[in-house]
């Protein structure tokens, strides 16, 4: 509803789906979706779109949310086939699990300061409460681009560290708060500082060996799940490499790309992977044609091209010089 007051402001096309929309921006306020409408008409009006596009309104989302794209951080080869599988392990974990939310589009394209790629996510509506299966699924999907490079390279980067913080912030939550944990049915809380313990009169919020307790249960939960996502790429290893491929090629993939090439890797083309593919082609013959039309405009005139590098002496130099040989006779 919120959604239906701002884009009353522009045109849209018959295409925009504003639930969709609704569905990638949970938590976001009026001010922000006021912002998402807004940053969609600017990138409309730059393309030259007579109405807003849903493409326009994706890409407007993905800038409030993950920054503006950084055409100048240029990965090597190396680096983009990393990203590549990392973000293709995220979305088939999120797929292939029961509990997760539908993968609605992947990007290899750096946003922000350190987001080299990103996979994005449509939840099915607003959640208040949530099962042991559902948080640990979400778990799953967050390990799922370190375990891919792992199964793929056979070593690890430095591209989990996000991934890895939001997986151990899960399984607190449900150790010290949730009670789904081996410890039972306990709320701990937080513990106190270092700085604060060393206090008179401080109080602790649990014991050490409590403490070493809750750190083994965040590492089995954790482990746990690893093993559990390893399991599942090494048996979806070739719709992870055709997620990985497709992505290199042309840089983002819907959903449904996404899907299908899961069920069938060694299917057929994907229409959107056959309709990046004409377009780098149409791109590539427009740069073509353009540094064509700049070597053409570099040319010298045909005239003076077609003169000759001739050193002979017009016939007035001769006279002249016949003239100057006579007087000096």
């Amino acid at each position: 509803a919120i959604l239906q007051v701002h884009a009353k402001a522009v045109k849209l096309e018959e295409d925009v789906n504003l639930r969709t929309l609704a569905a990638r921006t949970p938590g976001m306020v009026g001010a922000d979706l006021a912002n998402v409408i807004n940053e969609a008409a600017l990138l409309a009006a730059r393309k030259g779109h007579e109405n807003v596009r849903m493409t326009d309104l994706e890409e407007a989302v993905d800038r409030v949310t993950g920054g503006l794209e950084r055409k100048s951080r240029v990965l090597n080869n190396q680096e983009r086939e990393i990203t590549a599988y990392h973000e293709a392990g995220h979305a088939v974990v999120a797929e292939c699990l029961e509990y997760a939310d539908a993968v609605h589009r992947v990007s290899i394209i750096p946003r922000g300061v350190t987001s080299l790629g990103q996979t994005m996510y449509l939840p099915t509506g607003d959640r208040y409460l949530m099962a042991t299966e559902e948080l640990e699924d979400r778990l799953a999907v967050a390990l799922g681009g370190r375990v891919a490079e792992e199964l793929i390279f056979d070593e690890i980067t430095t591209s989990a560290g996000q991934d890895f913080r939001r997986a151990t912030q899960i399984a607190e939550h449900m150790v010290k708060d949730y009670g789904m944990s081996r410890l039972g049915l306990v709320a701990y809380g937080e513990q106190t500082s270092v700085t604060q313990q060393q206090m008179p009169g401080a109080s602790f919020a649990y014991s050490d060996e409590t403490s070493a307790e809750i750190d083994n249960e965040v590492r089995r939960i954790i482990t746990e799940n690893y093993d559990r996502v390893r399991s599942l790429l090494d048996k979806h290893r070739d719709g992870l490499r055709a997620i990985a491929d497709a992505l290199i090629s042309s840089e983002h993939l819907t959903g449904d790309t996404v899907r299908q090439l899961i069920a069938d890797p060694d299917g057929p083309v994907p229409e959107e992977l056959m309709r990046s593919a004409e377009a780098a082609m149409v791109e590539a013959d427009r740069a073509k044609n353009e540094d064509t039309a700049d070597i053409s405009s570099d040319d010298p005139p045909e005239e003076q091209a077609s003169e000759p590098a001739d050193d002979s002496v017009s016939t007035e130099e001769l006279t002249d010089n016949t003239e100057q040989e006579e007087s000096t006779e």
